[in-house]
């Protein structure tokens, strides 16, 4: 992989900023039209550094690879450089979009699959949010790849535990598109109960009632997004989504 070598201390000086401390991990700057430089805040280096390594040898077309590792004047790892791609953010389509409900299936459906094929690579891709998806028409972008985390043949029962929390909010994130409220980030404010309570009219019936309670609670195997969301309706979905805005302004 190439090797890039920045003065750290002037970067702000040097390149205008895209997006200023990311999720608390990075700042982003713009190099040329079509370059990202991602500057990691110096909590995530050390742990960054040797995945940003791994990653000169993985090729995905449906993910957003580094291209060049970054060091800065000390010689010290800051991060790495990536495509830049002018497209919608999933959290943006979630929020803002039009999208009927038959597309926001067919890319629900194809966002599980980029991402369910990561199991196959030996790693968990773990940052997984509406901000981490690119789109444009059918094209689907994965973003912040880095942030995996690699199976090395240890720590078996931790790997497989991140991979089913993983897979979890995988789920999370079909529903947010789907019923267009980002779930993952209620998650943050809703207890889980209450989530169940309020998507419980789009998960009726008893197979599909057990699956809410992994889908927000503790589950103890992977669920996979393709295993109930084709028997999800739209507009019981709508009435879900009517009793999350209800709780959330009382």
């Amino acid at each position: 992989m190439k090797r890039i070598v920045l003065c750290e201390e002037t970067l702000h000086e040097e390149y205008p900023v895209l997006q200023d401390t990311v999720h608390h991990e990075s700042d982003i700057y713009l190099y040329d039209p079509q370059t990202l430089y991602k500057i990691l805040l110096s909590d995530n280096r050390l742990t960054r550094e040797h995945v940003v390594e791994r990653l000169a040898h993985y090729d995905n077309p449906n993910c957003i690879i580094p291209e060049s590792i970054i060091y800065n004047e000390y010689n010290e790892f800051v991060g790495y450089s990536m495509k830049y791609l002018k497209t919608h953010i999933l959290s943006t389509k979630i929020i803002f979009g039009n999208d009927d409900y038959d597309y926001r299936m067919f890319i629900s459906k194809k966002i599980s699959k980029i991402i369910e094929s990561f199991d196959n690579d030996d790693f968990v891709y773990w940052d997984i949010h509406p901000d981490n998806v690119m789109i444009r028409g059918n094209c689907i972008k994965v973003i912040d790849i880095d942030s995996i985390r690699y199976f090395d043949g240890l720590h078996n029962e931790l790997y497989d535990d991140n991979k089913i929390a993983s897979h979890q909010l995988l789920c999370q994130l079909a529903l947010s598109y789907l019923s267009k409220m980002d779930v993952l980030a209620l998650g943050r404010t809703l207890e889980g109960d209450i989530l169940k309570e309020c998507f419980a009219p789009a998960f009726q019936g008893k197979e599909l009632s057990d699956i809410l309670d992994n889908v927000f609670g503790y589950p103890e195997e992977i669920l996979f997004p393709s295993q109930f969301i084709d028997y999800i309706k739209e507009k019981d979905l709508s009435e879900s989504r009517n009793l999350l805005i209800r709780k959330l302004t009382k």
